[in-house]
């Protein structure tokens, strides 16, 4: 960055080091700058500052580095386009107009992340639904689940028709000790459901 002299640069690696704001007293104190250079780099958007009341007290000023760099031009540009001034402006940016650029785009960064997570959370549900259904018992399920063990434990197995009663007894029983399936509901008077 251009024009920034070592207290100005010990201000930014101090706020760097900080993450939170800090007050001016605490940032001048720690860094050696004078007010000078905060309201320099304030002036020039590459730092923020805003006013907090701390409990009952007087107000303090705060300083914090900017969510993003901002460029001069695009702080104008939102300004101007939210009308809050004129295209015809040709004073340099103000402090005020650095802040609210960032306070947009700090916003514009959270509802990115609300919408991915929106959008993870709704994948993820449509996978469980998916999941679900596909795992649910359905007796047609059971006899195509029993075609597939039976093949794979050498049963002769044919494609269509009914399955034989020894081949989904057997399943059922294989099935109950690994529970790879989920088993059919148990219904009020048949130990075995029906298919």
């Amino acid at each position: 960055m251009k024009d920034i002299n070592e207290r100005q640069e010990a201000v930014l690696r101090f706020l760097r080091s900080q993450g939170d704001p800090v007050r001016a007293s605490k940032l001048v104190g720690a860094t050696r700058a004078t007010s000078r250079d905060l309201l320099d780099l304030e002036e020039r958007g590459v730092i923020l500052s805003h006013v907090e009341r701390v409990g009952e007290g007087r107000p303090v000023k705060l300083y914090r580095l900017p969510y993003a760099p901002i460029s001069p031009e695009r702080a104008r540009a939102h300004v101007i386009a939210k009308g809050l001034t004129h295209a015809a402006d040709t004073g340099p940016v103000t402090p005020a107009e650095y802040r609210l650029y960032d306070s947009w785009q700090r916003h514009e960064a959270r509802m990115a992340e609300v919408r991915a997570a929106t959008e993870e959370r709704r994948a993820r549900e449509a996978q469980e639904a998916m999941t679900r259904e596909a795992n649910r018992w359905t007796p047609g399920k059971e006899r195509r689940w029993a075609r597939e063990w039976g093949r794979a434990n050498g049963w002769a197995v044919g494609t269509r028709g009914r399955v034989s009663a020894a081949l989904l007894a057997a399943y059922r029983e294989d099935n109950a000790r690994t529970k790879v399936h989920p088993q059919a509901p148990a219904t009020a008077g048949s130990s075995t459901p029906a298919t």
